[in-house]
């Protein structure tokens, strides 16, 4: 896949969390009980997902609305579009995303809806690769520049963590052995070494966001986040020591560690400027879920408590946006870190108060 074509899915991804802000929108008749004032037509079904997440882990019992509003979405064979702005019109399969689909069910189920998220997660099993992966769109046309349907780290991770959440068994041993062929070897060295690349195509390069998705999956665990401590020290996967089955999550992590380390301010922007904080949130997590005690993530949790405020509000109208806010307060839960005081905000409540009637 070529630079631009990858940079281009990243802005679609960023797109989910406010890295890129979508125009505000008058409410659609589909609205009611939708977080955020801000268009949702790339981020609805998303941003809504990890808000009841979110809410959850913070022991803060999401209206109603909310979560009517999350099934309503659901297209009739169990997968999601990013938004659907009228539901009495049957989705557009093309349209339908496994990163939607993925963070929906696992909002689903520890919100008490078990049948319905069980129906996204056999539409996410159903639509796998041969691979044993998944692609963004697997139900699109490819065109000559760009498959949506083949796989990527991403979707794949995002995918596993769903499955990790409804079957938390089941899978947790499963994630690694598939992605690890997306990861950079030892050869490459300290820089890249244990990091993932977004797809398999033309030799593979670090990407942040790719790694930080996949490396959660390889925890086995769901969010939100309930971790016991552990003092345990992290395995250098390129030493001896290293066994085969942790080899790919602790080369990862360590990847990670060392990014968040060696930038203070937060893992930068791939566009050249600012801080890409949806990565720093993702990479946090993945620190967090792997038990390992990396200073690192003090390091990340300090530089989002400072950048929180630019984040997870709207810079001319100071909207909230429930994707980055639901992203800090999912950090903030698992490390038992103050939720009414992070970073001058009270997380949980400009989630709740963000809700559209």
């Amino acid at each position: 896949m070529s630079i631009s074509i990858k940079l281009a899915r990243v802005v679609a991804l960023s797109l989910t969390l406010g890295l890129i802000v979508p125009t505000i929108a008058q409410a659609a008749p589909s609205s009611a009980g939708l977080y955020g004032a801000t268009d949702p037509t790339y981020d609805g079904v998303y941003r809504q997902a990890l808000s009841l997440l979110a809410l959850t882990g913070a022991k803060v019992k999401p209206a109603p609305s909310a979560i009517d509003w999350l099934v309503s979405q659901q297209c009739a064979d169990g997968g999601y579009e990013s938004f659907r702005a009228d539901i009495a019109t049957p989705c557009d399969i093309t349209q339908e995303d496994s990163n939607s689909t993925a963070i929906a069910a696992a909002a689903l189920q520890v919100t008490g809806k078990k049948a319905v998220a069980s129906k996204s997660t056999a539409w996410l099993l159903a639509h796998r690769n041969k691979d044993g992966g998944i692609g963004f769109n697997p139900l699109a046309q490819a065109s000559p520049d760009y498959d949506p349907t083949a796989s990527d780290a991403n979707s794949t991770g995002l995918m596993f963590l769903a499955l990790n959440t409804v079957s938390p068994t089941k899978y947790k041993n499963v994630a690694a052995g598939i992605l690890a062929k997306y990861q950079v070897n030892c050869s490459e060295g300290a820089g890249k070494s244990g990091a993932l690349d977004y797809q398999i195509a033309d030799g593979l390069t670090a990407n942040d966001y790719a790694t930080a998705q996949a490396a959660f999956a390889f925890t086995g665990v769901a969010l939100p986040l309930v971790i016991t401590k552990s003092n345990a020290a992290p395995i250098n996967p390129c030493s001896a020591k290293s066994k085969s089955t942790t080899k790919v999550a602790d080369g990862a992590m360590l990847y990670l560690a060392t990014r968040l380390t060696n930038n203070p301010r937060g893992i930068p922007s791939v566009f050249g400027t600012g801080t890409d904080w949806n990565t720093t949130a993702w990479a946090t997590l993945a620190l967090v879920g792997s038990g390992y005690r990396y200073p690192a993530i003090s390091t990340a949790v300090a530089a989002m408590s400072d950048g929180a405020i630019s984040w997870a509000f709207e810079a001319k109208t100071n909207a909230a946006k429930p994707g980055p806010l639901a992203m800090m307060l999912l950090v903030a839960t698992s490390l038992k870190l103050d939720v009414h005081h992070f970073g001058g905000i009270d997380l949980t409540k400009s989630i709740v108060g963000s809700l559209r009637s």
